[in-house]
């Protein structure tokens, strides 16, 4: 595990998970991120706030707060989402200083759909029907969406209509239905390993609104799904070339049969899931190095997390967070209808509870900061 002197810096559209990882791993973290939160702040070295949107990062911004870093000594550079369409600014990272992840022609190769999923095709691996444009014949029995290319988070997703206009930046893909599943694994390049299986929550999927709603592990998940996802990872980490710690999404049919979806070919936010005593920043910095590092099992209980987006506009009144809550904004922050306000933490071992959980302790902190009126 890196340790003694490692000084890192993290640009994630949310650094505060990677942040608390590389600490607990002996790493120090400067934070580039887009929210700045109370508990980012307290877990590193410095963070600053970068403007963005569904693309990612705003380019210039970035590049303007990345510029005093050039006179700092770094270890290296870790990265999580917010520059999957940004090749130019990761090749500038590489340049510069040592990029702890995937380098930007493999970053293109999972993310640019006319190069991601013919692969998949040419390996024999099953995935939606895919087209860079837009189908003029739609058969009556297919749902189509419409996707971005590079965009994370699920709230660039929506449906096909009749008046649907696209750039080169959007692809379509027919509309499956069935059981999300993210998979968090290491990589070498040439070896990989599985860190953890989660099941993936959406805002409302029947009104067409995929917004990454929150995730729960799945220590059960064994048999046949487990070593077919398995097999997947292994062949596109070699395929692809793919080091450090990523995620895979995919979407587990009626028959079960896996569909993969897409590649993270960065840290994802279900990672922090599977955070145990040894830090899963540090696994990813000795897996860029080469070093598969062997993990310790993981709880056999359910770990969860879920978003809290906010149905109306408010402001963050001053409070003392409750500590199964992270990505907590400062006191003040002016909060948009629709926009996300924190995520809650719960574990349990099984479902119900986990769920029961969440609910109230998402009535908790509505009541804590006097707006109970948004559950309704």
């Amino acid at each position: 595990m890196p340790r003694n002197n490692k000084t890192c810096l993290i640009i994630s559209q949310s650094g505060r998970a990677l942040a608390a990882s590389a600490r607990a791993g002996g790493i120090a973290a400067h934070v580039l991120d887009r929210f700045g939160d109370l508990d980012t702040v307290s877990a590193a070295l410095s963070c600053q706030a970068v403007s963005g949107d569904e693309s990612g990062f705003h380019v210039g911004e970035l590049l303007e707060k990345l510029t005093p870093f050039l006179r700092t000594p770094l270890y290296g550079v870790v990265y999580g989402s917010g520059l999957e369409e940004h090749y130019d600014v990761l090749e500038f990272l590489h340049r510069h200083w040592t990029l702890l992840g995937n380098e930007a022609a493999v970053v293109k190769a999972c993310t640019e759909p006319a190069l991601f999923f013919p692969a998949l095709t040419r390996l024999g691996i099953p995935h939606p029907h895919t087209s860079l444009t837009i189908p003029q014949r739609p058969s009556k029995h297919e749902n189509w969406l419409i996707k971005r290319t590079g965009a994370s988070g699920g709230g660039h997703v929506r449906a096909l209509g009749t008046d649907t206009q696209a750039g080169p930046h959007y692809y379509f893909q027919t509309k499956l239905t069935g059981r999300s599943l993210s998979v968090v694994f290491l990589a070498d390049t040439l070896n990989a390993t599985i860190v953890g299986i989660n099941e993936m929550w959406t805002v409302a999927p029947e009104k067409y609104d995929f917004r990454y709603s929150g995730a729960v592990t799945q220590p059960d998940l064994h048999g046949s799904t487990a070593r077919t996802l398995e097999d997947i990872v292994r062949v596109l980490v070699r395929e692809l070339g793919l080091k450090g710690l990523c995620g895979m999404d995919v979407l587990i049919d009626e028959n079960g049969q896996c569909h993969v979806l897409e590649i993270n070919p960065r840290p994802t936010a279900t990672f922090e899931l599977h955070q145990t005593q040894q830090s899963l920043c540090g696994a990813h910095v000795l897996a860029c190095q080469g070093k598969l590092p062997t993990l310790p099992p993981g709880p056999p209980f359910l770990r969860a997390h879920q978003v809290w987006y906010a149905d109306r506009d408010f402001i963050v009144p001053d409070f003392v967070w409750p500590d199964w809550v992270s990505d907590r904004p400062r006191s003040g922050r002016y909060i948009r209808s629709g926009a996300p306000v924190c995520v809650v933490h719960a574990e349990a071992m099984c479902m119900n509870d986990v769920r029961t959980l969440l609910n109230n302790r998402f009535a908790t902190i509505m009541e804590l900061m006097g707006l109970q009126q948004l559950a309704a």
